[in-house]
């Protein structure tokens, strides 16, 4: 399973968005999504990606919280996608908090390179 930036989502339910870190195919066998929230606080922080300027949302994505929602039961809307810039860092910084070698990965493979 690869994230691209087609995939991964902003998704707003009610006063929170979201950005979506799993894909199409997850979603067509789930009704679940993996989620990390949006914040308005850019405060630098070391699990925090700011984004950029120019997308539906503003602020930081809290890559250190994430979650796993119900997309049936959330009321889920589509306000945007992410930069594939963007995904990387928060790929990267999820990788360092859970102790995954990032870079021994090839793109697109979930086997380690050798």
């Amino acid at each position: 399973m690869m994230i691209t930036a087609e995939d991964s989502l902003l998704l707003q339910a009610g006063d929170l968005v979201w950005v979506v870190l799993t894909d199409r195919e997850f979603h067509r066998r789930n009704d679940t999504a993996i989620v990390c929230p949006i914040t308005s606080n850019k405060a630098p922080w070391p699990s925090k990606v700011v984004l950029p300027d120019g997308l539906a949302a503003r602020g930081a994505i809290l890559v250190d919280q994430i979650r796993m929602l119900d997309r049936t039961q959330r009321g889920f809307r589509s306000v945007g996608r992410v930069p594939e810039e963007v995904l990387n860092e928060v790929r990267a910084k999820l990788a360092a908090l859970l102790g995954i070698n990032f870079m021994a990965f090839e793109r697109g493979s979930n086997e380690p390179r050798q």
